[in-house]
Order: structure tokens, then sequence, then C-alpha cells
């Protein structure tokens, strides 16, 4: 995970941060450490914050605030999990949900949605994406789990995802 991160940081002219954290286990009481890595990103002046965390537990976030959108915009963009599609099919393993039918299609119809709906038929890879007005500025967040083997291929399409967002949102 770090050698991508620092590549991804690179090509990016990206800032990247590993660290170690310790926290307590709940249950056991005892500690436990888990590595941390972040990747801030810039793209149009908005900043692409991600952080992937590796340890007991191992999950991905990604997160864009646009501070200057009056639009009424509000999506979620869902996994649908492996198990069920073997029983319903792999056809559509992505489901959006958004309050305007264009932006909808907008988002279907992008090759940026097309490759991440590529990597959730491949792999289990089941993000959870949501955009919504929240405390006076429009976020895009991206929450998804790292327990797949291919999960360093789901970083370089969900950057591409998230500048198309930017791209089409950013100005408000």
């Amino acid at each position: 995970m770090n050698q991508i991160f620092e590549i991804i940081s690179r090509e990016e002219n990206g800032s990247f941060l590993h660290q170690k954290e310790k926290f307590q286990n709940i249950i056991e009481g005892s500690f436990m450490e888990r590595d941390v890595y972040i990747l801030d990103l810039e793209h149009n002046r908005h900043k692409i914050h991600i952080r992937n965390t590796m340890g007991p537990t191992a999950v991905g976030n990604f997160k864009v605030v646009l501070p200057n959108f009056s639009r009424k915009i509000k999506f979620s963009i869902s996994g649908k999990n492996h198990f069920v599609a073997l029983f319903t099919g792999k056809k559509d393993m992505l489901n959006i949900k958004c309050n305007d039918s264009a932006i909808e299609g907008l988002i279907r119809s992008s090759h940026e949605f097309n490759q991440i709906h590529d990597l959730a038929k491949q792999y289990a890879f089941e993000p959870e994406i949501m955009a919504d007005m929240e405390q006076g500025v429009f976020q895009i967040t991206a929450d998804y789990h790292l327990a797949f083997k291919e999960r360093e291929e789901a970083l370089r399409p969900l950057i591409r995802f998230f500048k198309f967002l930017i791209d089409k949102f950013g100005n408000g």
C-alpha cells in the first residue's frame, strides 16, 4: 500500500503520509496497531483527501468539499454485495440514487463511473459514495472496505471519478 500511495503522490504532485496508530481494543483491552496511509491531492483548487487504514479493520475513505456549491443535488452510489450478485446477476453492481435524473444520467454515462463499476464487477469492491449538503458545504465522500486482494487497483479509478465530480460540480 505504501508504494502505490508514494507513486500516486509523485504523479499527482500530492502529499503523502504513512503513520502507525495505536488504539485500544475495546473487547480485550489491549493496544493494537494499524497502518494509516493519507494522500492529499489537489484538482481545480479543490482538495481530495484519501485515507486508507490497514490493521484489524481495513477501510478506505475519500472526501472532497465544494464550499461554493448552491445547487440542491444529493446522490448516493452503493455497491451490491457479491453474494447477493450470485442470485441477481452482476449486470449492475453499483446502484445510483439521485434526486436529479439528469445528474444520475451524467454519472452513469461517464467513463470514470464505468471504471469503478468494472472494478465492482471484477472484484469484491463495494464502495458507498455519498454527495450531499452538510453544514452548508457540498461534500462528496466514498467509504469502502479493503478486504480484497486487488485493493490498490481501486485508488486510481476513484481519483479519476472524484476529479470528474469536481469538474462537473466544482464551480457551484
